[in-house]
């Protein structure tokens, strides 16, 4: 039941309640006796990024004696005096820097700072009450009895803007959770009106709902005259109103205790240290790239380039509760779940190589949310984003992605996105927590998978998969560019859980199938190009130029005989892979996980080269089991090779052999 509040114990605050989120959920500040006069004007720091923040003077003239330390970037402050010069004296609210001194508004035609609205105060938790000041206890008071038993749930992107998506959500059991937490980790849609009904709903399925804010959420409209730093304040005003919570709080149940952190935040440019591919000439710049670029507005000289947005949208942390103050609560906890929508480390997103474009390893973390979380310590954050499946553990913290996504990324890269059945197979969110049994099992994810068999080689930049370099548009640019996977590596997708991988291989095959029954309806001279002069279709190399490769150590060869793992005529190529079609080529991605790992690794042993062979009497059986590979390598067709004539020719020609059997 839904029979449980949870409110704050702090007392009530000392003035009050401001509009913005307002103090107090259905008490008017008007109500008060002996209302306080208006506050002070408030300023938000947006200049001296490239400085460590503005000039602080001591006095109001522009020659008098300077403060040591400098008035952060992102810092707000409150209006003590202004002059009509353009000099402001303040009085500092969040920040760093001197709490009291003289500042100038503008240098020349640049803000330094510009107007921020009303005080910011923390929105009420769910189940209403004076909520807490920054300061106060994070601890919760149960209005009744707590639930013997609590979960929770996790998910993001959600995107319910897109009709598959919304029904994705509609279809969360309305009575299953009606005791359980979800954490909605960004990204539910640009338009108001979609992002205020998805939360209604959401919140009436679960007891609880912790939200913080995606890029999506962000994206404004210029018409609108309004920035996306007003927007956050306007959703964060909208969640006190629905009761969805942005602020940390505990879970409560009689079997246990868990401390939930929301973390908002921004990406900015300069959280991706990793080397660039500088092998390959892009078409696009970062902010030519990226639609948030040209889809949010920011205040002042605010920009998502230098990294004043992330600063700034970090800032607010601080503004709705005191880090000091959950520092101290959270020493006392046996369990932390922090989340975000950005990424806060680059171990736990893919590196640019595998990005369309690779620019955007640029658009998807923060340094400022990596350092929130190193003071906090959690054991476990959530995060979204990026739409791919995560579940890894990095210098003790696991993280953990559960993104909804795109209809089309669940349907083409569903591999990618899973978290074992999750969204497709198991659609309703992720268990992240149960107060009997504790933080829920690992669970498979490819990325995570991926990352912990081979390790991240970022240093590795000339070598991009093909379908990357085509779908981003990027041109070589260096005689050593190649275009194919590291060498010795399974493809990412067979990393993904099993039942999705069928899923992704099934639809491979159909997509094969219904081109060989186009080829068979089309005229002849209309089918498949068997010259290779096509992307589309593999390349046929003869045993000559085969024998060629071979002694320069740049083929593999795949036996795909239908008896290719005991021959009849008792041989086969030197050092070839016996993959048998279509018995072995379609039960591919079913594979046990080692031997379907070591067998992928075997063949993608140069990363790339392939050559397939058969029997020359079936030519056309070889040809299909190529473009099945290609499909499953995630090569382009005329990257597998075709052995003309088969072994036969290949034995004409003295090519080296093995014994089998």
């Amino acid at each position: 039941s839904k029979g449980w509040q949870v409110v704050s114990s702090a007392p009530p605050p000392l003035r009050p309640p401001s509009s913005w989120p307002g103090r107090g959920q259905g008490v008017e500040a008007a109500r008060w006796p002996g209302a306080m006069p208006p506050e002070p004007a408030r300023w938000l720091v947006v200049g001296g990024v490239d400085k460590g923040g503005i000039l602080v003077r001591r006095g109001q003239a522009i020659g008098s004696a300077a403060h040591a330390e400098r008035l952060s970037t992102g810092a707000v402050v409150s209006e003590l005096e202004r002059t009509e010069g353009g000099r402001l004296h303040y009085s500092l609210e969040s920040g760093t820097g001197p709490p009291e001194g003289w500042v100038s508004l503008k240098a020349g035609e640049k803000e330094l700072l510009v107007p921020h609205g009303p005080p910011p105060e923390p929105p009420t938790p769910a189940g209403g009450g004076l909520p807490a000041p920054p300061s106060a206890d994070f601890a919760a008071v149960q209005h009744g009895d707590p639930p013997d038993h609590v979960r929770v749930w996790a998910v993001s992107d959600i995107h319910t803007d897109k009709k598959e998506n919304k029904a994705w959500v509609s279809g969360i059991d309305e009575r299953k959770y009606l005791d359980d937490v979800l954490i909605l980790a960004g990204d539910v849609s640009n338009s108001w009106e979609e992002l205020e009904a998805t939360l209604r709903d959401l919140k009436s399925r679960f007891a609880r709902v912790f939200f913080c804010a995606g890029n999506h959420d962000l994206w404004v409209r210029k018409k609108d005259g309004e920035d996306s730093v007003a927007k956050l304040r306007r959703i964060l005003q909208l969640c006190k109103d629905l009761g969805v919570e942005v602020l940390p709080s505990e879970v409560r149940a009689a079997s246990g205790r868990l401390l939930v952190v929301p973390l908002q935040a921004w990406h900015h440019p300069q959280w991706d240290t990793e080397p660039d591919l500088d092998e390959w000439k892009a078409p696009r710049p970062l902010h030519q790239s990226v639609s948030d670029y040209w889809l949010t507005s920011w205040p002042g000289s605010v920009s998502i380039q230098d990294g004043s947005a992330a600063k700034l949208v970090d800032a607010i942390n601080d503004e709705v509760f005191d880090m000091e103050e959950l520092l101290k609560f959270r020493s006392e906890q046996d369990a932390v779940l922090s989340f975000s929508h950005f990424v806060p480390r680059l171990e736990a997103n893919p590196e640019k190589r595998y990005l369309i474009p690779p620019c955007l390893a640029k658009a998807v973390g923060s340094n400022y949310l990596r350092a929130r979380m190193e003071r906090l310590r959690p054991d476990v954050h959530v995060f979204g984003h990026t739409h791919f499946g995560y579940d890894l553990e990095v210098e003790g913290v696991r993280y953990v992605q559960a993104a909804l996504a795109t209809p089309g990324e669940r349907q083409f890269g569903g591999s990618l996105v899973a978290l074992d059945g999750f969204p497709v197979l198991a659609p309703q969110p992720v268990l992240v927590w149960d107060s009997r049994e504790g933080w829920a099992p690992k669970r498979r994810s490819a990325w995570s998978d991926y990352y912990t068999r081979y390790g991240r080689r970022p240093e590795v930049t000339n070598v991009v998969p093909s379908v990357v370099a085509d779908a981003s548009g990027l041109a070589p640019a260096a005689k050593n560019c190649q275009g194919g996977f590291l060498a010795g590596r399974a493809p990412i997708w067979m990393f993904g859980p099993l039942e999705h991988r069928l899923m992704e291989a099934q639809k491979d095959l159909e997509t094969l199938h219904h081109r060989l029954a186009t080829e068979a309806a089309a005229e002849p001279k209309a089918k498949g190009a068997k010259d290779g002069d096509s992307r589309d279709e593999p390349r046929v190399v003869r045993s000559i130029a085969a024998k060629k490769l071979l002694s320069q150590g740049r083929c593999v060869f795949v036996d795909v005989r239908e008896d290719a793992e005991a021959p009849r005529g008792g041989c086969r190529i030197a050092g070839s892979v016996a993959l048998p079609h279509p018995a072995k080529t379609h039960a591919l991605a079913g594979l046990p996980d080692e031997e379907l790992l070591v067998l992928c690794e075997r063949i993608n042993a140069l990363g790339g080269g392939l050559v397939v062979y058969g029997e020359d009497s079936a030519a056309e059986d070889v040809r299909v089991a190529a473009l099945l590979l290609a499909a499953f390598f995630r090569y382009w067709p005329n990257e597998v090779q075709i052995l003309h004539g088969g072994i036969q020719a290949w034995i004409k020609t003295r090519g080296e052999v093995e014994q089998v059997g």
